[in-house]
């Protein structure tokens, strides 16, 4: 099954995928400072993953001779940072590390730009009056703006209470650019365009849309053409057939009738009764009824105890995952078939099952979970019992699988909540027990056991003691 670490470490993996396929942003602002200086700020924002002790980013500046100078590396538990960088090319990657404090993953570094504030300015819009057609199809327009630092980065756009419409930037070189807008929903009336520039700076000119209606179409009036009569054709008058003459039916000979014999039915023959004869006796056998044998049939409730095990950090494995080497209630189910009787006791097989639900909920400041699961146990088993009075003794033991299904981690935090994949995972198993059943009435019995086992693949053993109400065939 694997060391049981990975359960725990389970909880980061879901991020590791997810990671690197999620777009980190990069924000621009800036403020004025207390000597009345625009100051220029970049803020970093990354996808947040909950249950993480914490982030590390770090920044590299890009020279144009593509040398690398490490300007950044902190760690942080939010999930974005701001930095006062001067212009220029930079890139960033971001690591995550789990509630061990161990490293999980690293993203790809991404580039970013940090531009120089600038003001933008708009003198003109050409044309001031952009006329669109109402039945259009395709109501976009390209405007060409004159004015000051009209960079390719900046965000052009046009809005109003209905609706917002981003330009296209089809040119741009400082002094001049040429957008295109999609009008599509936009009423006439006076608009105004806004140019924003990375950092936050903007400027706004304003214009007027003009809604133009479709011309009127004149119909050509329409020329009646001369109908033509058609000839009237007489139609010939009816000429009267002659009546077919019928001529006599010849007659039709019948044929003799053929009287078949009539066919006597045989007498019924008298049957001879059978004659029964005697059945054989049947011996008896002497060692008791034929297929004699004994099947048990019980069903209990009981606990399980780890008694030894490999050491983890928090103690054995019951300590480390469940909270405690105590784990209740345990149901449990057996049928045992004894087929061989002797003197000495009766001997057979059967078969043992058992099942246990664990929910462990471990409470922290900022980083609460609860473990749930469930494990199955199935041991095909060889069966000893002899019988003393109303009281049976019962051994057991044999092998079997064990199975712990659906594990998984549920995290609490602040933020929301989140749950891990569940886990499946299967041992080899050997067990065994020792009971004492009492015989209530007729075949009715109540038993009290303790059981051990042990598990291969965590090399941990558990004594589980329990007691069960069984039927007697």
């Amino acid at each position: 099954m694997g060391h049981w670490k990975t359960l725990l470490a389970s909880s980061i993996l879901l991020f590791i995928a997810a990671f690197n396929a999620l777009p980190q942003e990069a924000n621009y602002r800036h403020y004025t400072d207390r000597n009345g200086n625009i100051v220029f700020a970049q803020k970093l924002t990354w996808q947040r993953y909950e249950n993480i002790d914490h982030y590390r980013i770090e920044i590299e500046e890009i020279s144009k001779t593509s040398r690398r100078a490490k300007v950044l590396d902190k760690t942080t538990e939010e999930n974005s940072i701001e930095v006062n960088l001067p212009a220029g090319t930079y890139r960033y990657r971001i690591s995550i590390y789990n509630v061990l404090g161990n490293l999980e993953t690293k993203s790809d570094w991404k580039e970013f730009e940090i531009f120089k504030a600038t003001q933008p300015k708009i003198s003109s819009i050409s044309p001031e009056n952009v006329e669109i057609e109402k039945d259009a199809e395709d109501k976009r327009k390209t405007l060409g703006l004159t004015g000051e630092n009209l960079l390719r980065q900046s965000k052009y756009r046009i809005e109003d209470e209905g609706g917002m419409s981003e330009g296209k930037v089809e040119t741009a070189n400082g002094n001049s650019a040429s957008v295109t807008f999609d009008f599509q929903g936009f009423p006439a009336g006076e608009y105004k365009l806004t140019v924003k520039n990375p950092g936050g700076l903007e400027s706004e000119k304003a214009f007027t849309l003009t809604i133009k209606e479709p011309e009127p179409v004149v119909e050509e009036p329409e020329i009646e053409e001369p109908i033509e009569e058609e000839p009237i054709v007489e139609e010939p008058e009816p000429i009267e057939e002659e009546p077919e003459i019928e001529e006599p039916a010849e007659p039709v000979e019948e044929e003799p009738k053929i009287e078949e014999p009539e066919i006597e039915e045989p007498e019924p023959v008298e049957e001879e009764p059978e004659v029964e004869e005697p059945e054989e006796p049947v011996e008896e056998e002497e060692d008791g009824e034929p297929f004699d044998f004994d099947l048990d049939m019980a069903i209990g409730a009981g606990l399980s105890m780890q008694i030894f095990g490999r050491e983890y950090t928090g103690g054995q494995f019951y300590e480390e995952f469940f909270g405690s080497r105590l784990v209740f209630p345990r149901f449990d189910a057996r049928v045992s078939f004894l087929p061989i009787k002797t003197r000495i006791g009766n001997f057979g097989i059967g078969v043992s099952g058992d099942f246990v639900h664990v929910k462990n909920e471990v409470e922290r400041r900022y980083k609460s979970y609860t473990l749930t699961g469930n494990i199955y146990s199935a041991l095909g088993e060889a069966v000893y019992q002899k019988s003393i009075g109303r009281f049976t003794l019962d051994i057991h033991a044999g092998a079997g699988m064990q199975n712990f299904q659906g594990f998984s981690f549920d995290f609490s935090t602040p933020d929301g909540s989140y749950s891990t994949e569940k886990i499946d995972s299967s041992s080899i198993v050997l067990g065994g027990g020792c009971g004492v059943q009492f015989t209530i009435w007729k075949g009715l019995y109540a038993e009290a056991e303790i059981g051990f086992k042990y598990t291969a693949e965590l090399e941990m053993g558990t004594i589980e003691p329990k007691i069960m109400l069984g039927w007697k065939f």
